[in-house]
């Protein structure tokens, strides 16, 4: 499976690991119960720890911008995503319609700099 999550009680946060790039399949098969736990919670800081390089098709950036930015606008108030520096110039773009809701989302090279941040 290409996304794992886990629900941090203890310090409020929700993070989803991603092995590899996802397809909407993915999305639609692990979001849904990361977001139940979440929202029961009451957790609204998550932690997207991306393991691959980038965004790689026109079709899964779709699928990323129509699922997943929908999902991340409801229940979130805080976001970091953790990725390899080569990705972070094209993963800014599909992030673009979270950062414009207002939210606060900031990209790091590791998961313990994306941590250290949710916490501040």
């Amino acid at each position: 499976m290409a996304i794992e999550y886990e629900v941090d009680t203890n310090d409020g946060i929700l993070t989803f690991h991603f092995s590899s790039q996802p397809v909407l399949e993915d999305y639609q098969s692990s979001f849904p119960a990361g977001l139940r736990e979440a929202e029961e919670a009451g957790i609204t800081r998550w932690l997207l720890d991306l393991k691959y390089s980038e965004p790689s098709s026109d079709e899964k950036i779709r699928a990323f911008n129509e699922f997943v930015a929908q999902e991340i606008n409801r229940y979130v108030s805080k976001l970091a995503v953790a990725c390899p520096l080569q990705g972070h110039a094209r993963l800014r773009d599909v992030l673009e319609p979270i950062i414009n809701q207002g939210k606060d989302v900031h990209m790091f090279e590791t998961v313990e700099e994306a941590r250290s941040w949710l916490l501040r």
